[in-house]
C-alpha cells in the first residue's frame, strides 16, 4: 500500500466494531491505526500524520466529544478533520459533535458504501486544503522575493549610477572604472534574480521548452564553469574534475547549464578561501550521478529539508557577501525533475554534496 495512501485514525472502545470499519477501509485502499480509548488516540495523533480520524463517542473515561475537542486544541492536530461514528443520532448530539470541532457524521450500524464514500471525500476534501494552502505559502514567498530582492540590486545600481553622474569630473578614470565595475555587478545580480524567478514561474505553468538531446557531461561541466574563473581566483578555490570521458546523458541542454550554473555558484559562494569543488559523475542503473561538492561552511541538518521549497527557503549571504534569493535549489530541483532525474542534498561542516542524476544515453 502507497505512503500516499488515505492514512485514517479509527477510535472505538469496542474491537470488533475498530475490525469492521478497518476491513472496509483496508479493502479500499487505505491504511489505518486503531485507538480503543481517547489517551491512546491523542497520543497517535501527536506521533503520526492522518489524513482523518473516524472517532466514536460513546467510549469510557473520554468520550468522543472531549477527544474532539483537544484535537481542535492542539496545535498539530487542530486541521486535522474528524467524522463521528455513533448510535446517537438526535438533534443535540449532532450539534454537539460539530460544536466540539467534527466535520461529518456517520451513523451505527454503518453502511460500508456510505462510510467508504464520507471517508474519501473528506480526505480528498483535506489534501486540496492542504496543496491550496502550499500554493499560497509559496504564493506570498515568491511575491517577498520579488519585493525583497528586487529592491536591494535597483537601489544600489541606482546609488552607484547617482555617485558618479554628481561627482563624474572629480572622479579619476580608475575610479570611474570601479564604479563600473560595480554598477555592472549590480545590474548582474538583478539580471540573476529576474531570470531565476521567470524561470520557475515558466516551469510551473508548463511554458519552458524541454528539448532533449545526448550531452557530453564532461562538456557541459567544463562550459559551465568558464564564466566563474574570477570568483575561483578571488576566493582562491581548486577545482576538481572526476567526469569520465564517455559520459554521455539525455537532457535538455539549456536546463543542464542552469543546473549546473546555480549549483557552481553556492559552492563558491559558501566556500571558504582556499577550498576547494570537487565536479563527479559516475553511472548507475541506465542514469549518471552527477555531484557538486564543495568544502565549504555547510547547512545546518534542519534547514537542508527546507531548501527546496520555495514555502520555506531560506537565503542567506555567502563567505565573502554574496547574495542569494534562496531559489536556486528549488529552480534546480524543479529542472532535473523536468528532465526526468532526482536531486538530493547533504551537508556538515566543511562539507556540501549536491547531487543528481539524469537519463543515460544509450548509443
Amino acid at each position: 500500500m502507497s505512503d500516499k495512501s488515505p492514512f485514517i485514525l479509527l477510535v472505538d472502545d469496542i474491537p470488533e466494531n475498530l475490525y469492521i470499519a478497518e476491513s472496509v477501509l483496508q479493502d479500499r485502499g487505505c491504511r489505518t491505526r486503531s485507538a480503543t480509548g481517547g489517551e491512546e488516540a491523542l497520543r497517535l495523533a501527536q506521533e503520526q500524520e492522518f489524513d482523518l480520524v473516524l472517532l466514536d463517542i460513546l467510549m469510557p473515561k473520554m468520550d468522543g466529544f472531549e477527544v474532539c475537542s483537544r484535537l481542535k486544541r492542539a496545535p498539530q492536530t487542530r486541521d486535522l478533520p474528524v467524522i463521528f461514528l455513533t448510535a446517537l443520532t438526535d438533534d443535540d448530539n449532532i450539534l454537539r459533535g460539530f460544536e466540539a470541532g467534527g466535520i461529518d457524521y456517520v451513523t451505527k450500524p454503518f453502511r460500508p458504501a456510505e462510510l467508504v464514500a464520507r471517508v474519501m471525500t473528506h480526505v480528498a476534501l483535506r489534501r486540496k486544503e492542504l496543496e491550496l494552502r502550499s500554493l499560497s505559502a509559496s504564493k506570498d514567498r515568491f511575491i517577498s522575493i520579488i519585493a525583497d530582492e528586487l529592491r536591494q540590486p535597483f537601489a544600489a545600481l541606482r546609488g552607484v549610477l547617482a555617485m558618479v553622474d554628481s561627482d563624474y569630473d572629480r572622479l579619476s578614470d580608475s575610479e570611474r572604472r570601479d564604479y563600473l565595475k560595480l554598477s555592472f555587478h549590480n545590474a548582474d545580480n538583478l539580471y540573476r534574480l529576474i531570470r531565476g524567478l521567470t524561470d520557475w514561474s515558466q516551469l510551473q505553468q508548463g511554458m519552458m521548452p524541454f528539448r532533449p538531446v545526448a550531452i557530453d557531461l564532461e562538456a557541459a561541466a567544463a562550459d559551465a564553469l568558464a564564466p566563474f574563473a574570477e570568483p575561483l581566483r578571488r576566493k582562491q578555490l581548486g577545482v576538481t574534475l572526476e567526469i569520465p570521458h564517455d559520459s554521455h546523458v539525455v537532457a535538455d541542454r539549456e536546463m543542464l547549464g542552469r543546473v549546473l550554473h546555480h549549483l557552481l555558484s553556492n559552492a563558491i559562494a559558501y566556500n571558504v578561501e582556499k577550498g576547494g569543488i570537487t565536479l563527479r559523475a559516475h553511472s548507475a542503473e541506465r542514469v549518471w550521478r552527477v555531484e557538486v561538492i564543495d568544502t565549504g561552511i555547510g547547512i545546518e541538518a534542519a534547514e537542508q529539508s527546507d531548501l527546496f521549497r520555495l514555502d520555506q527557503g531560506r537565503k542567506r549571504r555567502g563567505t565573502q557577501g554574496e547574495s542569494g534569493t534562496g531559489m536556486g535549489l528549488l529552480l534546480c530541483k524543479e529542472l532535473v525533475e523536468r528532465q526526468g532525474g532526482e536531486i538530493s542534498l547533504t551537508s556538515s561542516a566543511g562539507e556540501t554534496c549536491v547531487a543528481f542524476t539524469l537519463p543515460a544515453f544509450v548509443a
